[in-house]
C-alpha cells in the first residue's frame, strides 16, 4: 500500500491524486562494490565493441508506465522512452551494437553489479552502462518521496516542478574494470497546467526523465570518448558502426 505523504494530507485530503514513481537504486553503493580501477588492468575491448545498458531502480519501484522485470536488492525497470533515449549510443566511436539488457538472462535474485555483469556476458557484450533515474516532484515548497502521493489541482500545482537526475556507471563485463561514471539533469518548471490529471502530470514526468537521460547520455559520451582515446580509438570513417537491429 503506498504511503500518504503529509503534503497531500495538508494540501488534498479526500481529493484525487497522482501516485509517484518509486525511487532510484543505490548505485554508489552498488558501484562502490566494484573493485578499484587501480586494482585492475584496464582490459581492451574487442573492435567493433557490443554495449548493453539497464535501468535498475528501488526494489519497490513501480511507475504508471513500468514495472520490474526482476528484483532484487534493487530491481531492472526498463521504460519505454528508455530505447530511444539511448539510441545516441550507437554513434560512439567503434561501437557496433548498443541493445538493452534482456531480461530473460537476468538471475531470480539480484544483488550485485556482477548479476548484471554476468546477464550482459551471456549476450557476448563487452561493454555495460548501468544507470538509474531519480525524478522527484516538489509542491508548495516541498518534496514528495517516491511512491507518495502528489496531490492535483490548480492549489497543488501553483509553485510546483519535477527534478529528474540520471546516474549511471560504465564498466567492462569480463573484467568488471570501472570506466567511470555519468550523470544528467533536467528540472521542469512552470508546469501548474500539469497537475490537472495524474495522466497529464505522468507525460511532463517522462518530459523530464528524457532529458535527464539525454545529459546522462551525452555525459557518458565524453567519458567513452577519453577511454576510447587512451586506448588509442578515434572516430575514422572507416570505421562507421554498424547498428543494431
Amino acid at each position: 500500500m503506498r504511503r500518504l505523504a503529509p503534503v497531500t494530507l495538508v494540501l488534498c485530503a479526500g481529493c484525487a491524486s497522482y501516485d509517484a514513481p518509486g525511487g532510484p537504486a543505490p548505485l554508489g553503493a552498488l558501484a562502490a562494490g566494484v573493485a578499484p580501477a587501480l586494482e585492475l588492468v584496464q582490459p581492451a575491448p574487442g573492435v567493433p565493441v557490443r554495449v548493453s545498458h539497464v535501468r535498475i531502480q528501488a526494489a519497490d519501484y513501480e511507475s504508471l508506465t513500468a514495472q520490474p522485470v526482476a528484483a532484487g536488492r534493487f530491481s531492472v525497470a526498463p521504460d519505454a522512452i528508455d530505447r530511444e533515449a539511448l539510441q545516441p549510443l550507437l554513434q560512439w566511436p567503434l561501437v557496433a551494437e548498443a541493445e538493452p539488457l534482456r531480461a530473460a538472462l537476468l538471475p531470480t535474485e539480484l544483488d550485485s553489479l556482477d548479476d548484471l555483469r554476468l546477464a550482459a556476458a551471456k549476450s557476448l557484450a563487452d561493454v555495460l552502462l548501468v544507470y538509474t533515474v531519480d525524478t522527484r516532484f516538489e509542491a508548495e515548497g516541498r518534496s514528495v518521496e517516491p511512491l507518495d502521493d502528489v496531490p492535483l489541482g490548480a492549489e497543488a500545482g501553483a509553485d510546483a516542478r519535477i527534478v529528474s537526475t540520471a546516474s549511471a556507471v560504465l564498466v567492462d563485463v569480463r573484467t568488471g574494470y570501472p570506466y567511470g561514471t555519468a550523470r544528467g539533469s533536467a528540472r521542469l518548471v512552470d508546469i501548474a497546467d500539469a497537475w490537472s490529471s495524474a495522466s497529464a502530470l505522468d507525460r511532463r514526468r517522462l518530459d523530464a526523465e528524457r532529458q535527464a537521460l539525454a545529459a546522462l547520455v551525452a555525459d557518458a559520451e565524453r567519458l567513452w570518448d577519453a577511454v576510447a582515446g587512451q586506448s588509442g580509438f578515434s572516430r575514422t570513417d572507416d570505421a562507421s558502426p554498424t547498428h543494431a537491429r
